[in-house]
């Protein structure tokens, strides 16, 4: 086992791994420890029976610290990034200041963690009350949208049907599995939207209507969803579903 870690950890030169690299996660829990450590002690240190002063959550090198914003409790946020910075020296660790920022979370500011933007709202259903807001980030979205149409204009000498199939299913997919969850109902309804579509320009694109091809807007959902097979599982999860494949 040692020497597989050996292996691994020398194939991306003298320091670090790869961007990118699939066991990065896995290395980030073993590096990322004694942070784990330094933070969980302070969330029991802090906790007053159900009353959670500070909370942590990490995914790899991706990092969010929740500190209370009650009077009696404020004094604890410098004393954790004092504490998170010194941790981080230690491991020889440079903390991506553009990237690093303390919100006001209760007055509305947002943030961005894992690709999700959260925010502090009104409930639209129970007014008087507050809720989470997790919606994808938009440029995330947006960025998705344009690589998809890049890679779909490479493959215009391809048939539609092969190219949903194999390009535009699984990326879309892959994409709706991930941002499912949350508030993305909007998100999920403008991404069907393009998608359908970019997938409608392109059918046309590879036989202009000038050479006896079909407008973008004539192609039918029976088409484009029947005989090519477009994925259209946008559904947004409830919390308690368990994530599924869907075609």
């Amino acid at each position: 086992m040692l020497w597989l870690c050996k292996k691994i950890l020398k194939s991306g030169g003298k320091r670090g791994l790869p961007q990118g690299s699939v066991i990065g996660p896995l290395w980030a829990n073993v590096f990322l420890d004694g942070i784990d450590r330094m933070l969980e002690q302070a969330q029991s240190a802090t906790k007053q029976g159900d009353y959670e002063v500070v909370r942590y959550t990490r995914f790899a090198d991706d990092l969010v610290v929740q500190v209370s914003s009650h009077p009696a409790a404020k004094h604890w946020a410098p004393k954790v990034e004092q504490r998170l910075r010194e941790e981080l020296v230690k491991l020889d660790l440079t903390v991506n200041e553009d990237k690093s920022r303390v919100v006001d979370f209760g007055a509305g500011e947002a943030f961005d963690f894992l690709g999700y933007t959260f925010r502090w709202v009104n409930s639209d259903a129970t007014p008087g009350k507050k809720m989470v807001l997790a919606r994808p980030q938009k440029k995330k979205r947006t960025g998705f949208l344009r690589t998809l149409t890049e890679t779909m204009w490479k493959c215009l000498h391809r048939p539609v049907a092969e190219v949903v199939r194999r390009i535009v299913n699984p990326r879309v997919r892959g994409w709706v599995n991930y941002f499912r969850w949350g508030n993305a109902g909007r998100d999920l309804s403008f991404v069907a939207w393009q998608v359908e579509r970019k997938v409608r320009r392109f059918a046309s694109r590879q036989r202009p209507k000038r050479r006896g091809g079909r407008p973008w807007t004539t192609w039918s959902a029976e088409e484009i969803y029947g005989a090519w097979g477009l994925f259209h599982g946008y559904r947004v999860l409830p919390r308690s579903e368990p994530r599924r494949q869907r075609a």
